[in-house]
């Protein structure tokens, strides 16, 4: 039900500019998963690749009235290449801001790897111990969750007495829990599912997972949601579904439809 230990990537490029009409002041953009081009007058803009691999567009704005600007590939592999995010955010604006922006970002996030095992003296956490969601590549906030737990139980098995393999058996225990090791086999599940749909799709599933409740799809971004509310997510998404999506999302490998039916 995993994903391939393949070594896909997450990759954006960025902007912040002073301002942008594409963002509106307080509103932020999660997904926008129109064609670049198709927000431009620039459509065709030299060297865009724009109908190969969907990515779409992030916008959030800031206290300081400055406006982030951001085309995104949610997952390739390999990699989609950086230089052509940026040609599809200077489709999508209009213009290429890279010279006049306040700062340029380029994001590479590793995606797709299997967990480490847990059964290493050296107990990682974070990005090293796995905790990049495998569909959204969002970690710093589960780290941020993580850290009392593992704090706790790293101080409980010192104070009884635990050292060398025994302490590090405790805290890896707590970094990754059984059950979340069980929501992880869920997510990526869905990234195995998710990266094998047509791009003219990608726009459809996002549209019908949004429109799920949201303490449903906000549970599906977050690591640490128990297993059986990442599958509910997982279902309700599938039966709110059209047909032409149902049929490529249960025909994904690993059997994820008799999985999410049976448990």
């Amino acid at each position: 039900m995993g994903a391939e230990n393949v070594g896909g990537a997450q990759t954006a490029y960025g902007l912040v500019v002073g301002s942008s009409p594409h963002v509106q002041p307080e509103v932020f953009t999660l997904m926008d998963w129109r064609h670049p081009d198709a927000e431009s007058s620039n459509a065709g803009a030299p060297g865009s690749k724009s109908g190969a691999h969907a990515t779409f567009f992030y916008g959030a704005c800031f206290t300081d009235g400055s406006t982030l600007v951001e085309e995104t590939s949610l997952y390739a592999r390999p990699p989609h290449d950086i230089d052509d995010l940026r040609r599809r955010l200077a489709a999508r604006l209009g213009s290429d801001f890279t010279d006049t922006a306040r700062a340029v970002e380029r994001v590479h996030i590793p995606m797709g790897r299997s967990l480490p095992a847990r059964t290493t003296r050296v107990v990682g956490f974070g990005a090293a111990a796995g905790y990049v969601h495998p569909v959204t590549g969002y970690s710093v906030a589960g780290s941020l969750r993580a850290a009392p737990r593992v704090a706790s139980a790293i101080a409980a098995a010192l104070q009884c007495g635990q050292r060398g393999a025994d302490l590090s058996q405790s805290a890896w225990q707590a970094v990754w829990p059984d059950s979340l090791v069980r929501t992880r086999a869920w997510h990526e599940a869905g990234l195995a599912a998710l990266v094998r749909l047509p791009s003219a799709m990608i726009g459809d599933f996002f549209d019908e997972f949004f429109s799920l409740p949201t303490e449903m799809w906000a549970g599906y971004l977050r690591i640490d949601t128990p297993p059986e509310q990442v599958r509910a997510a997982m279902l309700g998404l599938f039966t709110r579904a059209g047909w032409s999506l149902r049929i490529r999302l249960a025909s994904a490998p690993g059997g994820l439809l008799r999985a999410l039916v049976a448990r």
